[in-house]
């Protein structure tokens, strides 16, 4: 039977770390998450996921309001990180959120601070695995000081 044939009532954290989870595998386990309404935390941490999963991702962000801690690992570019953007701005319930990209980009960050603008909701925000230089680095530390009411850590 598939995650997604029957609502789980009682599940309220998902670890799936180090699991070789590819972009089908998290279409079936989100896909299945979507109709879930006491999921709180979720870690996909140390997976293969890439824009297509990205895609996934933010369609759950869109539809489970009650998930509140997500942790990703992923291999995403920009087209992927725009997609989990879209999802951040359409959630109300997410407090944390922690990303480790591979080799992200001023721009990615960027993306990730103008979607935080207008989720009111994130509390925490850490992103690790940036290549930036120091007048990157300086930016992003200036942008982070105008963002009072949110934790943000860049790497």
């Amino acid at each position: 039977m598939c995650i997604r044939d029957r609502v789980n009532k009682g599940l309220t954290h998902l670890r799936l770390d180090n699991t070789m989870l590819t972009n089908k595998g998290v279409k079936a386990i989100c896909q299945g998450l979507m109709a879930n309404k006491t999921l709180v935390s979720l870690e996909l941490k140390r997976n293969t996921i890439k824009d297509d999963g990205a895609k996934v991702i933010e369609n759950l962000l869109r539809t489970n309001t009650t998930l509140a801690y997500l942790y990703i690992e992923c291999e995403i570019d920009a087209m992927g990180l725009k997609a989990i953007n879209q999802g951040i701005e359409a959630n109300r319930g997410l407090k944390e959120l922690h990303l480790e990209l591979h080799k992200a980009k001023y721009e990615d960050v960027e993306l990730l601070l103008e979607a935080i603008k207008i989720h009111r909701g994130l509390k925490k925000l850490k992103v690790m695995g940036c290549e930036l230089g120091s007048n990157e680095k300086k930016m992003v530390a200036e942008r982070i000081d105008r963002s009072p009411n949110i934790k943000i850590s860049v790497a």
